[in-house]
């Protein structure tokens, strides 16, 4: 009778104390400034979550340094309670706020608050940039005198503000209250109205003002006309893609003195044809064009080749040009090309 075969012997594995000093990652062993390098790698959203892992993260992570730039956006979205737990680690150096609302995932739920701006105000002495995306504000808690006056940069892209006043526009003296934006995205705002350009022309400092997606601009021209002629002096960039801007509109604000970069075109675009890049080009009351236009977006629209004569002719200055989904042909590029040589110009065409 043969004997059973012997049992295998199990191997030992050795158990770990992970609650030893000797058993700590080697990631501790690391200084404070070592760590601090790493640290500044981080987004705001993860520098949160690290600071709560232990205490000396949480000491690191309390740095100003990390705390500069703080950008929140692209990430799930935070509640009012998490926002000021944010703010607390703001300081007077502090340059930029972002913030993502909840607009594209909850709905309607606003993490904003008369309070909060109050404390960001207070906190942040030298804030430059704020970005609030996808907020829902309450109009009637929340005006830009509540915006820190410092303030070089806003953006508002995708927000949704309810209870607007009935008997004056939402930016009244927004010139007054912010007298140094350089910069206003008011990209998808479908709530802003052609008479806000009233008030927003006002705005001295202003040089880049993204008005994509704002449908109701255009609507009347008046407001339009008025606004071009007295303000916006130091604009260079306009952005009125996917608004209801047509020719007589696409003069107004083509003709700014200092304006290089104009961007038309998309949902609305065939209200833009040839004739509108006439009147910019074209000399009127004896005042010849601008001609400082460096960059020209006519995606969708109905400008065909005559509109690029025009613009070879009157624009010289040129160097970037985009005409996808627009009425002009193969030769017509080719012949644009052979005018102004140093002007990229972006096509549906394959090979040019």
């Amino acid at each position: 009778m043969s004997s059973p075969p012997p049992s295998k012997r199990r191997k030992v594995v050795p158990e770990v104390d992970l609650l030893r000093p000797e058993s700590e990652s080697k990631f501790l062993t690391l200084s404070d400034d070592v760590l601090l390098l790493v640290f500044q790698n981080l987004s705001s959203p993860h520098l949160l979550a690290v600071s709560d892992t232990c205490s000396r993260f949480h000491r690191v992570c309390q740095d100003g340094s990390l705390w500069k730039r703080a950008d929140f956006t692209g990430f799930p979205p935070m509640d009012l309670k998490s926002i000021k737990k944010c703010v607390k680690k703001l300081h007077s150096k502090t340059e930029s706020l972002a913030l993502e609302g909840f607009l594209s995932t909850k709905g309607k739920v606003t993490n904003l608050s008369e309070v909060l701006m109050g404390e960001i105000c207070k906190t942040c002495e030298n804030l430059r940039t704020i970005k609030f995306h996808s907020c829902y504000i309450h109009g009637d808690k929340i005006g830009f005198e509540h915006f820190p006056k410092t303030l070089r940069h806003l953006s508002l892209q995708g927000c949704e503000i309810d209870n607007l006043p009935a008997d004056r526009s939402y930016f009244k003296n927004i010139h007054k209250h912010l007298p140094n934006i350089e910069m206003l995205s008011l990209e998808k705002c479908g709530w802003v109205k052609n008479h806000c350009l009233m008030a927003l022309c006002k705005l001295e400092n202003l040089k880049v003002l993204n008005l994509k997606g704002c449908f109701k601009i255009g609507e009347c021209f008046a407001y339009t006309a008025l606004a071009t002629r007295f303000g916006f002096d130091k604009v260079e960039s306009f952005d009125l893609r996917d608004t209801d801007i047509k020719d007589t509109e696409l003069a107004c604000f083509g003709r700014k003195e200092n304006l290089k970069e104009l961007l038309v075109g998309g949902e609305f675009a065939d209200q833009i044809s040839d004739r509108g890049l006439l009147s910019i080009c074209a000399t009127v009351n004896d005042q010849p064009p601008p001609g400082n236009i460096e960059r020209l977006t006519l995606q969708q629209t109905k400008v065909t080749d005559e509109g690029l004569k025009t613009l070879a002719r009157g624009l010289k200055t040129l160097r970037y040009l985009d005409v996808r989904g627009s009425a002009v042909s193969e030769e017509g590029v080719r012949a644009f090309m052979r005018e102004i040589e140093n002007c990229e110009i972006i096509t549906d065409f394959a090979k040019l």
